[in-house]
């Protein structure tokens, strides 16, 4: 009696261990990420691309992906680039140039699986793009001799709704690449400045205010993680 009863209680042993296993396994599954970030791939590209003499913004795109559901995913967009340079000659003063851009971005997507490898992703986000930009350069004189400094400065808020659609090829379960195609909706705000250090009755600023739509074709390739 008492070997049986041992041997009853090594069996339930047994039976436990293999069934918390089992479940351990199947909880282990493999599932759909529920955060993403997602990496603009071409700023590191055009570091190389840009020339070192001439004025050029590259902008840094940021994103970062909840999914809601299995197929339903909120996005959030950030982008910003700044660059300066200047020009120096012997006998006149240097001209300056600087440019900042900025991106902001918040809306829905759908992702669907199409095969293992590949998905198809489309949404909607609103938008909120301002830049700047800043010249100063020196002008002769008029009147005496010397040099002016005119200062000319252009302050752009786009902002409106965007539609885009694209795919993703999955490298492995949690890391892909994917690119996508975009039309944007934006109304524009534009402020124009114009100053002169020393003849400042010559300053002069205006606005001017828009609407655009333009759609941009996939040039981008985003690292997904």
């Amino acid at each position: 009696m008492k070997k049986l009863l041992l041997f009853l209680a090594f069996v339930a042993f047994i039976s436990e261990r293999a069934s918390s296993q089992t479940a351990l396994a199947d909880t282990s599954k493999p599932h759909d990420p529920k955060n993403e970030i997602r990496i603009d791939l071409n700023y590191f590209l055009d570091l190389f691309k840009n020339q070192t003499n001439l004025p050029s913004t590259t902008l840094f795109s940021l994103s970062g992906c909840r999914f809601l559901s299995e197929k339903t995913f909120l996005r959030i967009d950030l982008g910003a680039g700044y660059s300066s340079s200047n020009t120096k000659k012997d006998t006149v003063p240097k001209s300056t140039y600087t440019d900042v851009e900025q991106s902001y971005g918040i809306g829905l997507g759908r992702e669907t699986k199409i095969s293992k490898r590949f998905a198809f992703f489309y949404g909607g986000e609103a938008l909120l793009q301002p830049t700047y930009n800043k010249t100063e350069q020196p002008l002769l004189a008029t009147s005496g001799p010397g040099f002016v400094i005119q200062t000319n400065t252009v302050h752009n808020t786009y902002y409106g709704a965007s539609a885009f659609m694209g795919f993703k090829l999955f490298l492995f379960s949690r890391i892909s690449l994917s690119t996508e195609t975009f039309v944007n909706f934006l109304f524009l705000n534009t402020i124009n400045s114009t100053t002169y250090d020393i003849t400042p009755a010559q300053n002069t600023r205006s606005t001017t205010k828009g609407f655009n739509t333009t759609y941009y074709l996939p040039s981008t390739i985003y690292i997904n993680i």
